[in-house]
């Protein structure tokens, strides 16, 4: 099977998740029977609303990406849990990630190499001091208090919108959240210290600035890209939905 995007490139996408119900009602005859089965488990209509947006939307990516349909895409997971193409030879060659907080989603696509995406909207209510000083490392979490106002959540949730997506990316998933500590510079990017891993160093790390209210990252593995164009899905195509 063929990908019609260049090995090396990455490729960012971001959509609002909140769509009509005539969208959703397309959307989600894209999904397979085992993503509706899922969709149907949800408690409440809104975050099954947002789960079917969020993967219908994953399916055009692919699909795009692969000259085929989009209900023809077959997903998987790894053993972490991380979704991943089945059965099309491009399981290796083609990455992918997604994730979605509050109605909005990011989406990570990338060839030939690995892939990590996070968002989360700014929660000025959560106790982030407690959760830097259980998660962050002690440089981190002095970094954070010496902020005041909302400065300092939106510190944390840069912190940590950049480990996730590292650690996505990595396909550990959250676990080890502790031993990652992340490395801002003046000019707005930054490294990856991670204790339990010496090539660090050889993953691409950048904060993205999705929307207002929001925190995002993408890691990806190797050299950094020189273009990186963070497009909306129904802005790039798929008018007919």
């Amino acid at each position: 099977m063929k990908c019609l995007i260049d090995s090396g490139s990455v490729h960012l996408w971001w959509e609002e998740l909140d769509v009509s119900e005539d969208r959703l009602r397309k959307l989600s005859a894209l999904l397979s029977a085992k993503e509706q089965e899922r969709a149907g488990r949800f408690v409440y209509s809104v975050h099954r609303r947002r789960f079917v947006a969020a993967r219908a939307m994953l399916r055009l990516l692919l699909g795009s990406c692969l000259a085929i349909a989009p209900g023809d895409v077959a997903i998987a997971s790894q053993e972490t849990g991380k979704p991943c193409l089945e059965n099309s030879g491009m399981q290796r060659a083609l990455c992918f990630n997604l994730s979605h907080s509050h109605g909005v989603a990011l989406f990570g696509l990338a060839v030939n190499r690995r892939i990590g995406v996070d968002v989360e909207r700014i929660d000025g209510r959560r106790d982030t001091d407690r959760i830097a000083r259980r998660f962050f490392s002690f440089r981190e979490a002095r970094a954070m208090s010496a902020e005041s106002g909302k400065v300092r959540p939106e510190l944390f949730f840069r912190y940590w919108t950049i480990k996730e997506a590292y650690l996505k990316a990595t396909g550990e998933g959250i676990g080890r959240l502790e031993s990652v500590e992340v490395w801002l510079d003046e000019g707005g990017g930054c490294r990856i210290l991670d204790r339990a891993v010496p090539d660090a160093e050889r993953w691409t790390i950048r904060p993205l600035c999705l929307r207002a209210g929001y925190a995002a990252a993408v890691a990806f593995e190797g050299e950094d890209v020189t273009d990186l164009p963070l497009r909306r899905v129904f802005d790039v195509n798929y008018t007919n939905l």
